[in-house]
């Protein structure tokens, strides 16, 4: 908890007398035993001596930084005279205090006059105070202190309003029993709310012995003879020194003669000796001092032979209880906190009656062991009372205060608001026929209570209560929305809400009181009267994602309005939601996920009772304004954000720096996302094998989002991670929509999966990447192979370079985590971070998903009927005449393409009739290669190169093959050899890792570079009838290698963790 302490008690004119010293003993205590908690001390900078005395008393147990000082405007008469200044320093010291950001603050004192400010200004939000409660004494004895007249004074006034400050208070922290009681009993406090807290007695205070020299020079400097009677107290009715002038008046004359009375304290002398004068008090028997200097106060008490306390009424007594401490007899009043002082009767007397009080001297002064029982008992008795017991009953009143107020969703201040915010209230009114409007005017009266209203409707309102609201037309409202502090909407399924929806809430966030969790009627409704259906296929992708349009095009548009709500978009622009059944929530928590909740700031019971509905909605719509949110800020931040659009792309920067500062956890329904990186393949779909990998999963992704999240296909263009729905919905076999590539806003526990390659990122691009991981993106990096890295020689040099630069190179110094799409990829991963460790100087998880491969074994002549070309219809004819050997990939360096033609061509050359069938496109660095295959004699006979086959015709060549060939020198997977075997297809493979990975001992494996060594193996592999023949390949498919990218992702099924080598890996 951070504390605040506002100490100007310690301050003021009474810094001296009883409250200023409380106040500054229990605040020092309470900083010495401050617990866990921050404190924080306020003084007011007009007092500029007592500042600088407290500053360095606190210093030593407090940093510098912690005792902070405000600084009211400083006239030529007190504040409490000069109502404009005053004001102006209430304000000041309330956005002061906020500014300390406290979760409670502690006015020492509220009731100080001159120029301590201590009430909070009317016009404003209420700070959390619990304020030091004295008494009441003043209200209880008012003709006493402010006369009979019916017009108040504004001394008067300035009291009254100080008791209102204390009932407005969090707490009071009463300093006795007695005081307690007048609160709960005077000012209706609840009991709860009020905490005896005692007071306590200095250290200082003890019984002292002075050397005689010493006493006597002390008794001198007050004009003191050897024995005298004591009283210290302030110049206030209820002190009644009239009352002790009576009773010593009434002592015997021998008495008077050896013991003086003592006042100290400020008051009219002339007045106080002609009172005693009046009484026939000698002169000589009277000693007055104004103001006793603290050094001498202990003394004095130790030295008194009696000390007398004859108030009508106190909060606790302290010079009494100091008086007890220091040894001196005491005697008190038995009325209100002073009997718990004492904590004996036969050392108490009626204070109403002089008689009782000089009976009661009587019995201490004439009998010497009766005052020296007094002066033993009187340290014991005060022992009870320290300021260490009172700072942790503080502590313990003050912790019970915080912890309800947290139990009641109250947070820490940071901000003073107005005490009655302008608000809009933007909803259908009488007489429009929907229950929405007929709702709004019964809250409305109630909520005017708590702040200025003003209607925003289409129409007039028909209600005649409700004619005292000023009223604006929704245009009108956007022309002056700036000047509202707070807007709440009241929504419902139906058309009157069109003009909510779509005109003003985007563009006015508000909360939201949503009396229906499914909006769909109204969405339709709107597409459908604008001709534009699509319109809401539109929302019900943005609101439910890509499932819902699929759920759309197999069930019809009816069955999509009764299963989604299509609310989120009021979820998105809503500083808060308040729905009125937890039925409502449970519709949104289902749709939207947890984290949308929240937006939802109440879930309010039926309106049994619209008073508790209104005090309800007023505790939401605050709840809801307080949190700092995008659109909050936004508001607040108007006129700044006017300046900056100004300045080029200065509209876009401020849009972006301010949702990236507050992201929004409605966004993305609520639910944590899954955000397919589909670059490339959103550019230009070039057929690749890795675009193959991308249409897969992002199919898989978009179709079925792992549990608890929602999938996005998302694309790098213009510096911005942006949404992307063109290529995702034709691989979904969805109709097409017109809907912008807009900037993507991400937050906390969002996943980017970087599934395709995009080798051409830009500098620009890469920031922003970095930008979202700083918002909470996690980055996971799907790697194919490190080719490019481990066999330069076989790629294009500008792709080598744009591949180990700007992909690899740099997204795997911001991955969180990177998948390989086999296990042999993780080991060389491992190994070149291991090569290069200025790669990344953090752990990066490892993961590995094999690839899929659905391949269908059911091939059926009819599909290729006129749609085959001629040349794989005669490949498909020589298959048939003799025993064929298919190669699929492109046409490159790596895949071993040459190797294999010069083992075919000596097969041939030795009359083994076998075919050869390459299905692959030419890549780079093989023309001459392309060159010598489109020369052979056997082209066409028993030498087949097909560049484009569709995946009807693939089938058909696996289904007429004997056998394939994976010749690659190097592979991040090998998917051939999956679908071969998920054909049935025996496989001859190279003795590589990954290939041993994938195929085990379901293939037949050859090493080395030489031709004739592998025309041997191919001729062993064919006498041997292509054996062995593969088992089966059914664990290698998408859904399994999606399912293993989830888990390693979501699930920590991670293969290796690498280390950097200074982590000690």
């Amino acid at each position: 908890m951070r504390l605040v302490i506002d100490l100007q008690a310690a301050q003021g004119s009474g810094s001296d007398r009883g409250i200023g010293r409380y106040s500054r003993e229990l605040a020092l205590a309470m900083v010495r035993n401050a617990r866990a908690h921050e404190v924080t001390i306020a003084l007011n900078g007009v007092y500029m001596d007592k500042a600088e005395e407290l500053i360095a008393t606190f210093s030593s147990v407090l940093p510098r930084e912690n005792i902070r000082v405000w600084h009211p405007p400083r006239g030529a008469v007190p504040l409490l005279h000069d109502a404009p200044r005053l004001a102006y320093a209430e304000t000041l010291r309330a956005h002061f205090l906020a500014s300390l950001q406290p979760d409670l603050v502690h006015v020492c004192s509220v009731l100080e006059d001159n120029d301590v400010v201590g009430c909070l200004p009317r016009q404003l939000g209420r700070l959390p105070v619990v304020a030091t409660f004295y008494d009441l004494i003043p209200l209880l004895r008012h003709a006493e202190f402010f006369g009979t007249s019916n017009v108040p004074s504004p001394h008067t006034r300035w009291y009254y309003r100080g008791i209102q400050e204390l009932t407005s208070c969090e707490g009071l922290l009463a300093i006795s029993e007695s005081s307690r009681n007048e609160a709960i009993d005077h000012l209706s406090c609840a009991p709860e709310r009020v905490f005896n807290i005692r007071a306590g007695i200095g250290p200082q205070f003890h019984p002292t012995s002075l050397p005689a020299n010493e006493r006597a020079a002390l008794l001198a400097r007050y004009g003191l003879r050897d024995s005298f009677i004591m009283f210290l107290a302030a110049d206030t009715p209820n002190k009644n020194e009239a009352g002790l002038l009576a009773a010593y008046a009434r002592l015997p004359r021998e008495l008077q003669r050896t013991h003086q009375l003592f006042i100290a304290g400020q008051r009219d002398r002339a007045r106080l000796y002609q009172k005693a004068a009046q009484l026939g008090i000698p002169t000589e028997s009277l000693v007055y001092t104004p103001f006793v200097e603290e050094d001498d106060l202990q003394a004095l008490y130790s030295a008194c032979g009696l000390f007398v306390f004859p108030s009508r009424h106190e909060g606790f007594g302290l010079p009494a209880g100091e008086a007890m401490a220091c040894g001196a007899p005491t005697i008190v009043s038995n009325t209100t906190s002073l009997p718990e002082v004492i904590g004996r009767a036969d050392a108490t007397f009626d204070p109403e009656d002089p008689d009782s009080i000089a009976a009661c001297m009587r019995k201490v002064l004439e009998n010497p062991s009766f005052q020296q029982e007094l002066a033993n008992y009187g340290p014991r008795q005060a022992a009870q009372f320290t300021w260490h017991a009172s700072a942790e009953r503080a502590w313990d009143a003050l912790e019970t205060i915080h912890d309800a107020r947290s139990r009641q969703g109250h947070t820490r201040i940071t901000s003073v608001v107005p005490k009655r915010p302008r608000l809009a209230f933007v909803s259908p009114l009488p007489p429009q026929a929907t229950r929405v409007a007929e709702h709004s005017a019964s809250l409305l009266p109630r909520l005017a209570r708590h702040y200025d209203i003003t209607l925003v409707s289409e129409e007039e309102t028909s209600e005649h209560l409700l004619w005292g609201f000023p009223r604006l037309a929704p245009a009108d409202f956007l022309a002056q929305a700036g000047r509202f502090d707070r807007v709440v909407y009241q929504i419902g399924n139906s058309p009157f809400h069109r003009f909510q929806i779509e005109t003003l809430l985007p563009c006015c966030p508000g909360v939201v009181i949503l009396h229906d969790a499914v909006l769909s009627d109204l969405m339709y409704a709107s597409a459908r009267e604008r001709g534009r259906i699509d319109e809401f296929r539109a929302v019900l992708l943005q609101a439910h994602g890509y499932p819902a349009l699929r759920f759309a095009e197999d069930n019809g548009i009816e069955a999509a309005l009764r299963h989604y709500p299509c609310s989120l978009s009021v979820l998105q622009e809503a500083v808060g939601v308040i729905v009125y059944s937890d039925r409502e929530m449970e519709v949104l928590s289902q749709h939207f996920g947890a984290d949308a909740m929240r937006t939802l700031t109440a879930v309010l019971p039926p309106q049994e009772s619209a008073e508790v509905t209104a005090e309800q909605c007023v505790d939401a719509i605050e709840k809801a304004y307080a949190t700092p949110g995008v659109t909050v800020v936004a508001q607040t931040m108007q006129t700044d954000i006017q300046a900056v659009s100004a300045l080029p792309n200065g509209v876009a920067a401020a849009s972006r720096s301010l949702v990236r500062s507050f992201p929004s956890p409605s966004r993305g329904g609520g639910y944590s996302r899954l955000l397919i990186d589909i670059s490339e393949l959103a550019r230009i779909d070039s057929g690749s094998g890795i675009q193959r990998v991308v249409r897969e999963i992002t199919r898989r992704a978009l179709e079925t989002p792992p549990r608890g999240l929602r999938s996005e296909a998302v694309r790098i263009r213009e510096g911005l991670l942006r949404h992307t729905y063109a290529r995702p919905l034709s691989l979904l076999g969805l109709p097409p929509l017109d809907l912008p590539e807009a900037p993507f806003d991400v937050r906390a526990g969002d996943v980017l999966l970087l599934a395709d390659v995009y080798p051409i990122i830009t500098a620009a691009e890469f920031d922003e990447l970095r930008r979202l991981r700083l918002n909470g993106l996690r980055i996971v990096v799907l790697i194919y192979d490190l080719l490019p890295l481990r066999c330069p020689q076989y790629f294009n040099d500008d792709f080598v370079k744009l591949v180990t630069e700007n992909w690899y190179g740099s997204l795997l110094g911001i991955a969180d985590a990177a998948v390989c799409i086999s296990r042999s990829v993780a080991d060389d991963v491992i190994a070149w971070l291991d090569e290069d460790p200025s790669l990344r100087n953090r752990p990066l998880p490892i993961g590995f998903a094999h690839l899929g491969a659905d391949f269908r074994n059911d091939f059926r002549s009819e599909e290729l009927k006129g749609q085959s070309s001629s040349a794989t219809l005669a490949a498909l004819e020589n298959a048939r005449l003799r025993p064929s050997v298919i190669m699929v990939g492109t046409v490159e360096p790596r895949k071993g393409h040459p190797q294999v033609f010069a083992a075919f061509e000596k097969l041939w050359e030795a009359n083994e009739n076998l075919n050869l069938i390459i299905i692959g496109k030419q890549g780079w660095k093989m023309d001459q290669f392309s060159e010598q295959l489109r020369r052979s004699p056997e082209l066409g006979k028993r030498l087949h190169w097909l560049p484009r086959c569709s995946d009807s015709e693939v089938r058909a060549l696996y289904s007429a093959s004997s056998g394939l060939i994976m010749a690659s020198v190097n592979e991040g997977f090998g998917l051939p050899i999956v679908e071969a075997f998920q054909a049935g297809l025996p496989v001859l493979a190279r003795d590589i890792p990954v290939f041993r990975e994938i195929a085990g001992d379901q293939a037949c494996y050859f090493s080395g570079d030489d031709p004739k060594t592998l025309a041997v193996a191919l001729r062993d592999w064919a006498a041997n009838g292509f054996a062995p023949r593969p088992r089966s390949g059914s664990e290698f498919t998408w859904d399994n290698c999606y399912r293993k990218l989830c888990n390693a992702i979501f699930d920590d099924e991670w293969y290796a963790t690498w280390q950097p080598k200074n982590k000690g890996a």
